[in-house]
């Protein structure tokens, strides 16, 4: 019986100008499977990481081929956020975009076209609340 394979990287190298820091990687990623990357500090798993939903677009170069459920991510005709809809990444560090913390937080449902302050100043406080961030809050 084959497995069947969510994420494929066949001789992916990773540049950021001349600097190689991802040097040949192949590996396959199985479907409903948790897989790790393990490795020194400054041994490129962050950069590798990064290349999977195509955050290193604008500053690396990316060559080989990176294949999710059969798509080269790499192809230009690939919709990069449809792509981070299937392949996300969770931080070590919080990494807020530059805006406030209510913006941030009501990002995803901007995204799916909510608009109704009610609802999302209601998804705000109750964000804040679980996260331990208070219980009196202001919304503007």
């Amino acid at each position: 019986m084959t497995e069947s394979i969510a994420l494929e990287l066949n001789h992916v190298n990773v540049a950021y100008g001349e600097k190689p820091v991802v040097k040949d990687v192949s590996m396959k990623f199985p479907k409903n499977q948790i897989s790790a990357l393990i490795g020194a500090s400054g041994s490129g798993k962050s950069t590798l990481l990064r290349s999977l939903n195509r955050m290193n677009d604008d500053i690396a170069t990316v060559t080989g081929e990176i294949n999710f459920e059969g798509l080269n991510i790499n192809d230009p005709k690939t919709n990069v956020y449809r792509l981070r809809q299937s392949i996300g990444m969770v931080f070590q560090q919080p990494t807020p975009f530059p805006m406030s913390i209510y913006e941030n937080v009501i990002y995803g449902l901007r995204l799916a076209g909510v608009n109704d302050k009610k609802v999302l100043d209601a998804q705000v406080e109750l964000s804040l609340k679980q996260a331990a961030c208070g219980t009196k809050l202001r919304i503007n």
